[in-house]
């Protein structure tokens, strides 16, 4: 349930802010089972999300605990699941 919310509201933000979002390869991804999504782009912390928005499959997210510092983004980050390491 906390995870559809999440979602549902990442979707909102992010179509609210961008004006066009442009998904390519989506079909691609499999619906289920194992798969390792890479981003290779400067924004590390804006890209997980358009995965999460984008994709119909769950999304378990990786950061460093470092971010976890930061109160705002460690409330976010327990929200989404993410799994942290050192």
């Amino acid at each position: 349930m906390t995870a559809r919310l999440v979602r549902f509201v990442l979707r909102t933000a992010l179509r609210a802010y961008f004006r066009r979002i442009d998904v390519e390869g989506a079909d691609r991804v499999p619906g289920e089972g194992p798969v390792l999504l890479v981003s290779n782009h400067v924004n590390g912390l804006v890209d997980p999300l358009f995965f999460m928005a984008a994709l119909r499959r769950p999304v378990t997210l990786t950061a460093k605990q470092s971010l976890t510092r930061n109160p705002l983004l460690r409330i976010l980050m327990r929200l989404l699941g993410v799994v942290t390491f050192h």
